[in-house]
């Protein structure tokens, strides 16, 4: 019995692994599209989007670096880019060449080996990773001064720009309306539903996710319900997370049909945060025998998040930027994301604590 639970608990683990670092083929060269529709050379892909995982051993990625994975893409985009190839077979020993000469190793990757716009990119990568507003000012600036429309540099700018929290969400939504003029209405219509995984539509999607929070923090919840609604519409698999801190929005709010279309449009998500929001949804609901059901569930999946539910112990807060199934950093980031709507409805959390432990 241990050992199967350990052997799904890691199962969970991998799927959440590949799922946060999962990149549109979209955002490829031609060439590389072509070769991961091709069984034959599907070791070469990290993986496909979608739910079809794909095992590969992918060059190794520096300690450290936030971007790895997205610096990866690009690197190979350029490698690439412009190579035309009679056959599958062709690409793949062209990918193959590159791998084994280590070429594909993004710690080789240095700025003076780019054009102007790559080298700002990477600078706004250094700029995103930075640690203090001294360093996010200094890298942004570089980026800037090479790129003035990288949006990525742009939005740590807005970040690091004033203590005020009204200036820098004022600035952050220039950044957001500048990237929507940048991108043009064209590339909202053709490919809406996928702006994460194209690499030239990612910033955007962090700077929404960046006014969405700021947003939160001036306590304006409906404009921030919306700016995550359009996020799901953009980027329907939704590599952000969004829907979490939307579920206990909606939770929050009393809009149970809103929550409950949430629910359903993810019917794989299995975490944390939607096993406990269906709980308090059926509570809210007044459907006590499902909400004891979806209980069993929450606490066989993650019973630590039950104490900040029932108001045993106060909501930490999270400071750490990852977790892990089933234990007390996810029960943690859980009531970071859905805990404000269980703080709101004292008939739900008297009902959770008569449940007994």
């Amino acid at each position: 019995m241990a050992a199967r639970k350990k052997a799904a608990q890691k199962a969970r683990e991998r799927k959440e692994r590949i799922r946060k670092e999962k990149h549109s083929y979209r955002s490829l060269p031609e060439a590389v599209k072509q070769a991961m529709e091709h069984p034959e050379i599907l070791d070469l892909v990290t993986e496909i989007p979608g739910d079809t995982e794909v095992e590969a051993a992918p060059p190794p990625m520096p300690p450290g670096q936030e971007f790895a994975a997205e610096r990866l893409s690009r690197r190979m985009h350029r490698l690439m880019e412009g190579k035309h190839f009679q056959s599958i077979d062709e690409a793949n020993a062209e990918l193959e060449r590159l791998r084994e000469s280590g070429a594909l190793d993004p710690q080789d990757d240095q700025p003076w080996e780019m054009d102007d716009k790559e080298r700002a990119q990477e600078y706004a990568y250094r700029a995103m990773e930075a640690e203090s507003l001294d360093e996010i000012r200094r890298w942004s600036k570089r980026a800037l001064e090479l790129d003035p429309e990288n949006v990525d540099a742009l939005r740590s700018q807005a970040l690091a720009c004033s203590p005020d929290r009204a200036v820098r969400l004022a600035e952050m939504r220039k950044v957001c309306e500048k990237a929507e003029f940048l991108l043009g209405l064209e590339r909202f219509e053709r490919d809406k539903g996928h702006f994460y995984g194209i690499l030239e539509t990612r910033p955007y999607m962090r700077a929404l996710e960046e006014l969405a929070q700021m947003l939160d923090l001036e306590g304006r919840k409906l404009e921030a319900i919306q700016i995550r609604e359009r996020m799901l519409e953009l980027n329907s698999n939704d590599n952000q997370g969004v829907r979490y801190l939307l579920l206990g929005a909606y939770l929050e709010a009393g809009a149970l049909e809103k929550a409950e279309a949430l629910l359903e449009q993810f019917p794989k998500d299995v975490g944390a945060a939607f096993l406990w929001g269906k709980v308090l949804a059926e509570v809210l609901r007044g459907n006590e025998a499902e909400a004891a059901k979806a209980l069993q569930e929450a606490r066989r999946w993650n019973p630590h998040a039950e104490k900040y539910f029932s108001g045993r112990k106060p909501r930490p807060r999270v400071e750490f930027t990852s977790y892990r199934f089933g234990d007390e950093t996810e029960a943690q980031v859980c009531a970071a994301e859905i805990g404000p709507a269980w703080d709101k409805y004292q008939n739900a959390r008297q009902w959770l604590r008569s449940q007994g432990p």
